[in-house]
């Protein structure tokens, strides 16, 4: 019970962060979900604070500093004021569901739906699958390299990783889709 009652205050509390748009009031969320974390008893605080950051810092960096530039080169400074609203929401959500998800067992949370705690299953299923796939590709290309490697090397690495977990996800979204259509979840 007490997993699905943290889900609820979840999904109430990132709809209330989806909708906020004062700055200061932003603010003072993320203030109060630093002070939960803090005191908070989660092991390795610090782990999941830098997991929650770099993701915020990947989102902030690749969609809102361009939307930031592009406003900036317009010659509209109100787009600062867009930026920080956009990513103080960004980080409170991305702390939010960090915390969450480091104090809830999901498969009790979602226990209340077969179609949920399956999709839950096959999603972590490929999570532990692409994840052993990166450590052995990491583990292969070390090996076959002498000493450090060079970033062509590492480009093409990329690259080709890039490839692989693409085509890779292709196909496994095709057989889990047929594996949901034999048990009866999708109804075409």
């Amino acid at each position: 019970m007490r997993d699905k009652l943290l889900l609820l205050v979840y999904i109430l509390s990132l709809i209330y962060l989806s909708y906020l748009s004062n700055i200061s009031v932003l603010l003072i969320s993320s203030f109060f979900l630093l002070l939960f974390l803090f005191f908070a008893p989660i092991k390795n605080k610090l782990g999941l604070l830098k997991h929650s950051l770099f993701s915020f810092f990947l989102f902030s960096f690749v969609i809102s500093f361009s939307y930031l530039l592009l406003e900036l080169s317009s010659g509209n400074r109100e787009g600062i004021e867009y930026f920080l609203m956009i990513n103080l929401r960004s980080f409170g959500m991305t702390l939010l569901t960090f915390l969450f998800l480091r104090i809830t067992n999901l498969y009790k949370a979602l226990d209340f739906s077969r179609t949920l705690t399956f999709l839950l299953i096959i999603a972590t299923s490929n999570i532990l699958t692409y994840k052993r796939l990166l450590k052995d590709f990491r583990d292969a290309l070390e090996s076959r390299n002498m000493g450090k490697t060079t970033r062509q090397t590492s480009f093409t690495f990329i690259k080709r990783l890039s490839l692989f977990f693409f085509d890779k996800s292709v196909y496994t979204s095709r057989e889990v889709y047929q594996t949901m259509k034999s048990r009866g979840f999708c109804d075409d």
